[in-house]
């Protein structure tokens, strides 16, 4: 009979090496091959590209596993490369009928932290090359949520806040919503529910990734939600210790309570978020 044992000895003889040495070697060629497919510098960011957002993914599981919480969330290549759906057509808001444009806002001249670096990087690999010019950056995008953003959303939302959050509903009026893209990678989003009350909106969620942040991203993204409720109030709570707060303010929301505990409810039992919030008011 032969055994697992002994087809790994055969293997081991007539190849020289053992199996999982050379399942591992097809599988660094195999990845190699694609990256060098999807990259156009040099070998070492190429090796160091994948290393990096394998790292990633698996990262971002073990912090998923060790809430102990699990949820459908984006694939993979989702979250690497970002959807596949196109922004060159508007979409009918079931709220309002109308027709939504598609984009509100196409920036090129904001240059992020991200955006930098990785500039830099693709330089690397000419920096001998005085003739080399990079090629024209692509614009920051904000565009209303579509159905194919969700899953990155939710996964966004579960990774920075906490689990269970799901934003389907927003769907059912994205004229009041705003998605921040680079080429289609979302790294940051709005929300306001326009009727919360009779005359008051209720911005919902707000976030932009940290790798993003301090470029102008959160404060357009707030400009747009005002505008797009002219007339009622704006309200919102804010956790205690964000220092977005001060950017609420910049725009002239006011304290009108302190809750304590009010995220309690939301946050795991091991969390170190703070817990409380303030209620903020923007009148009109």
């Amino acid at each position: 009979m032969c055994t697992f044992r002994s087809t790994c000895s055969a293997l081991t003889c007539i190849h020289g090496t053992k199996p999982w040495q050379t399942t591992y070697r097809i599988l660094r060629e195999n990845y190699l091959a694609i990256v060098q497919k999807h990259f156009t510098v040099d070998g070492w960011f190429k090796r160091w590209s994948f290393s990096f957002c394998l790292c990633a993914f698996l990262f971002q599981t073990t912090v998923s596993s060790r809430k102990g919480y699990h949820q459908p969330t984006a694939s993979f290549w989702h979250r690497l490369m970002g959807s596949d759906a196109t922004l060159d057509q508007g979409i009918k808001s079931p709220y309002t009928s109308r027709t939504l444009k598609p984009y509100i806002r196409r920036d090129f001249e904001s240059k992020p932290l991200k955006l930098r670096l990785l500039a830099e990087i693709r330089a690397h690999p000419h920096k001998a090359d005085p003739s080399w010019k990079p090629e024209i950056e692509a614009p920051i995008d904000y565009c209303y949520v579509r159905p194919n953003h969700i899953p990155s959303i939710n996964s966004m939302c579960h990774e920075i806040f906490w689990p269970g959050i799901d934003l389907s509903e927003c769907l059912q009026y994205p004229d009041f919503s705003v998605v921040v893209l680079y080429k289609k990678v979302i790294i940051g989003f709005g929300f306001m529910v326009p009727d919360v009350k009779y005359n008051e909106a209720y911005i919902s969620f707000l976030l932009v990734h940290p790798e993003w942040r301090r470029a102008g991203i959160a404060t357009f993204m707030i400009y747009h939600l005002i505008q797009t409720c002219m007339g009622k109030d704006v309200t919102l709570h804010v956790s205690a210790s964000n220092p977005a707060m001060l950017l609420y303010q910049k725009f002239g929301f006011k304290t009108e309570e302190y809750i304590l505990d009010f995220y309690d409810k939301y946050y795991p039992v091991d969390s170190k978020e703070c817990r409380h919030a303030f209620f903020l008011r923007l009148r009109r």
